[in-house]
C-alpha cells in the first residue's frame, strides 16, 4: 500500500499496480472506489505527483 499525495487532487492510498520507465505515468488500484466490487485503477501522470510513500516498506523494517 501506497500513501499518495497529488500536486492537484488532494492525497489518498491504493497499491501500485504499474508504472512507465520512462516517468511518465502511475498505474493506482484504489480500494475505496469500488467499480463491479472490485478496486477501480487509475492512470495517474507523474506530473501531477508530488510524492509517494510505500506504506509497507515500514512493517517490513520493523520485522
Amino acid at each position: 500500500m501506497a500513501l499518495i499525495h497529488l500536486k492537484e487532487g488532494g492525497t489518498f492510498f491504493g497499491r501500485i499496480k504499474d508504472y512507465d520507465w520512462k516517468g511518465k505515468f502511475l498505474v493506482v488500484e484504489i480500494d475505496e472506489i469500488k467499480v463491479n466490487d472490485k478496486p477501480d485503477c487509475r492512470i495517474i501522470s507523474w506530473d501531477n505527483v508530488e510524492s509517494v510513500y510505500d506504506t509497507d516498506y515500514d512493517k517490513e523494517e520493523n520485522k
